[in-house]
């Protein structure tokens, strides 16, 4: 407990050596303790008078201090106050109770000074009190009346805005009004304001929304004995006169200009419509947008007539379809343009046959135009309309340009599907730029450049499409590029060996012989460098090709042009090893040049399956060669034939069962039903399936949604199990089979079959992969690397150059050693 200055007071009073001497010398006579007891009492009573006055001095002071604090305390807490001052009183007096507190525990067992203090305290806190109630009620007062004035300035904009709501308005507002707890005649004064001032803004809101119908209703006499529903709504309860009579000069205020402006503004729109109807024409007819206003079909006939307008409307309906088609076309399907352009074919002579046909040979021409830049330069179009976002390559940035192929790369799909073909990552320009600045550099550099693009584009099949884009300005870089991809694809096989890899000895004196034979500009004098020759006696090229047929066999069997390409890269290969080895001869060497040659071609991994000679992958032990394709090719029938593995056989109807097909309800789109990919399957309730269709986003070749059969041969034997036990009705077929389902569908109309199965499904749904394998007898292979041999991608072929075709599809049988074995990427 604090001390109080009280305390220090007595302290000092009630040192001995200050109050009383050290010794008291007793009387001679029999008086003396009488007097010594009398002396005590004086000095007692002076000291209780002392602390009295004290304490009493003190006490005042403090009470004095403690009025102002709390006085000051009570203004601060007006500022603070809740709107109304709700709650002000006892929150106030919390506080002075908890600042009293604190003075009298100071005082606590202070004879005088306590008790005056409580009192003081007791009459302060009874005086606050009186002035926080009066406060509390005041500011309630009048915050309820700003909150009513505001609340009618509230209610009068929304019924000026909708004055359909003045008498929800008003009757919300007299409620909020007579429960204020105002006096009664500030009430009454409110509800008065109420009356005269929401009406007035309702009827100067359908003054706003329409003069012509509010003077009407003004004439009109209020008829007070009409029952409420007939009365109008809003100028019945407008009943002070000067009111009505400032509302009605409103509107007549408004109607005069509103005539006004309409007779100016009809000439002015007259010319506005002519102008603008001829300008709208001609931007549609040249296929751009029309950024301004759209004509109506009243504008053009106030301006035109009803029939001319007419006429004019349909004229200009034509020409803005055409110009959003034209507008449309650049970025579309090939399909739609296709489709579109059919659409408009000039047909017979009728009324408006000249302006049909007119915007059908412009149309025609526009995808005309558009198809042949697509076919030309698939790239250079979606650069040029912005299809899919590419921007052009600035290969000065060559890491900027990597990183753009790569997202070309990845929105390839979106690119096909509005192509409606394969769209390369480089337009024709580009690729001439690339194999530039490749050919340009000597051979090192060549080879780093080319690892770097190999090492930053991400898909290996985007890879090799952009070294297919440089084999026609530069096939031997091309092939170059090829083999550094099939030596380090992004995703490893598990038969891959690092240490069946050639080094890059090999391309390197490829790209040199190159350099030799065919010098680019910028890099004469770079021979040089290279420490081979500046010149060098090649033998004739029949010679050469004869050893190079006679070397590569049927490798390039059917693909004349890639045996030109890769004997280009022969050739340089050759001329490489003769510079290297100082040789000049016209004649092709007995010695090792040309074995040599063709190792830095292919390297030494042909090998003969099935009497014909193929390339081996590059890291591959060519001895493992025809186990992995015959893996392959079995791992391709079990995914050719995914329903082999589904067990049917508790779903397979009895021998006596029978089966009314036609008494089966239609598909949706009013086709029969059939018997499905599974064939007709019993259910475990006796009843029968065969397809259990849905429907999704899907659509057909024509944009149609369509639906499509669950019971499809790639479900899993858990997702048929649920189909078959569970009544589609009843309950939602899990996602997972619908996407399943889905995928199915979207591959055979990728693949221009119908979604519904064909008897030859159902026997394929039959056939086992062993069957399969058997009935395929011989086979052969087909190298289809898309820029060079040897990528371990095949096309399995039946007869002579016969492609197989996966059993119920349109697909053929194509196996990818290094996708079939792929387990981790590099």
């Amino acid at each position: 407990m604090a001390q109080s200055p009280l305390f220090d007071f007595y302290q000092q009073r009630t040192n001995a050596s200050e109050v009383m001497p050290r010794k008291i010398t007793p009387l001679d006579d029999n008086s003396g303790s009488q007097n010594i007891t009398n002396a005590l009492s004086n000095v007692s009573n002076v000291l209780d008078q002392k602390q009295k006055a004290d304490e009493t001095t003190y006490a005042a002071n403090e009470i004095t201090g403690f009025q102002a604090q709390m006085q000051k305390q009570f203004l601060d807490s007006q500022n603070s106050a809740r709107p109304g001052a709700a709650g002000f009183t006892p929150d106030f007096l919390k506080q002075f109770d908890e600042t009293a507190k604190g003075l009298t525990d100071g005082y606590a067992g202070y004879k005088y000074a306590g008790p005056m203090l409580e009192q003081g305290i007791r009459n302060a806190r009874l005086h606050f009190q009186e002035q926080a109630v009066s406060y509390e009620a005041q500011a309630g007062r009048q915050f309820r009346g700003v909150s009513i004035d505001n609340n009618r300035d509230t209610l009068g904009t929304v019924v000026r805005a909708d004055p359909g709501q003045l008498n929800q308005s008003l009757a919300q507002h007299l409620a909020q009004i007579n429960e204020s707890n105002l006096p009664p005649e500030e009430r009454l004064r409110y509800m008065r304001a109420a009356d005269k001032e929401l009406p007035y803004q309702a009827a100067m809101g359908s003054v706003e929304k329409n003069p012509y119908d509010a003077r009407d209703r003004l004439a009109k006499p209020i008829d007070t004995n009409a029952a409420l529903e007939s009365r109008d709504s809003v100028f019945s309860q407008l009943i002070d006169p000067a009111t009505r009579e400032h509302v009605r000069n409103y509107a007549e205020a408004k109607i005069a200009k509103l005539e006004a402006e309409g007779r100016a503004k009809d000439i002015e729109n007259s010319h506005k419509v002519e102008n603008q109807f001829t300008d709208m024409i001609d931007t549609y007819t040249r296929g751009q947008p029309w950024g301004g206003p759209p004509l109506t079909k009243d504008q053009l006939i106030a301006v035109y007539g009803d029939e001319n307008g007419t006429k004019n409307f349909d004229r200009l309906n034509n020409a803005q379809r055409f110009g959003t088609n034209l507008t449309n076309m650049s970025t579309m399907p090939t399909t739609q343009i296709i489709d579109m352009s059919k659409a408009v074919e000039p047909g017979a002579g009728s009324q408006g046959s000249a302006d049909r046909n007119r915007l059908a040979d412009m149309t025609q021409r526009a995808a005309e135009q558009i198809l042949k830049e697509r076919r030309i330069d698939p790239r250079q179009a979606d650069l040029d309309h912005n299809i899919s976002g590419a921007t052009p390559l600035n290969f000065n940035d060559m890491t900027g340009a990597i990183r753009e192929i790569n997202t070309r790369i990845g929105n390839s799909e979106k690119t096909n599907q509005v192509m409606g073909f394969k769209t390369l990552p480089l337009s024709i320009s580009e690729s001439k730029v690339l194999a530039t600045m490749l050919t340009a550099s000597d051979a090192p550099e060549q080879v780093k450049m080319l690892k770097t693009i190999r090492d930053n584009i991400t898909d290996d099949a985007g890879y090799e499409s952009v070294m297919k884009q440089i084999a026609p300005h530069s096939p031997v870089t091309a092939i170059v590029g090829m083999m550094l991809g099939n030596n380090s694809p992004t995703q490893t096989a598990s038969w891959f060996n690092p240490k069946l890899i050639p080094d890059d000895k090999g391309m390197q004196n490829i790209l040199a012989g190159e350099a030799l034979l065919n010098p680019q500009a910028a890099q004469k004098g770079q021979t040089e460098k290279t420490g081979f020759k500046s010149v060098v006696e090649m033998p004739p090229d029949s010679q050469l090709r004869g050893e190079f047929m006679r070397r590569a066999g049927h490798l390039f069997a059917g693909q004349p042009l890639l045996s030109d390409d890769y004997f280009s890269a022969y050739k340089a290969a050759y001329a490489g090893r003769l510079a290297e080895k100082g040789k000049q001869t016209g004649q092709v060497s007995q010695d090792n040049i040309s074995q040599d040659a063709m190792a830095d071609v292919f390297g030494s991994r042909i090998v003969t399956y099935n009497k014909k000679e193929m390339l081996v992958p590059p890291g591959m032990d060519p001895g493992r060669f025809g186990g992995l394709v015959r893996n392959a090719i079995e791992a391709s029938a079990v995914a050719a034939l995914p329903a082999s593995k589904l067990d049917l056989s508790k779903y397979r109807l009895a021998p006596g069962d029978a089966v009314d097909q036609s008494k089966w309800e239609k598909r949706a789109d009013g086709s029969t039903k059939g018997s499905g990919y599974l064939g007709v399957l019993k259910r475990p309730d006796g009843a029968v399936s065969s397809e259990i269709s849905v429907s999704t986003d899907l659509k057909d070749e024509k944009g149609k949604e369509i639906e499509f059969p669950t019971m499809v041969p790639t479900l899993s034997q858990k997702q048929l199990d649920w189909l078959m036990t569970n009544d589609p009705a009843k309950h939602t077929i899990p996602r997972d089979i619908v996407l399943t389902a889905e995928a199915y569908a979207r591959q055979r109309l990728s693949e221009g079959q119908s979604v519904w199965a064909t008897d030859a499904d159902r026997l394929a749904a039959k056939t086992t992969p062993k069957q399969w394998l058997e009935n395929m007898g011989g086979y052969t292979l087909q190298d289809i690397g898309p820029a060079g041999v040897g990528s371990g991608k095949y096309a399995v072929m039946i007869g002579h150059n016969q492609q197989l075709l996966y059993p119920g599809s349109r697909r053929p049988v194509i196996i990818d050693l290094n996708k079939q074995y792929a387990t981790a990427p590099k």
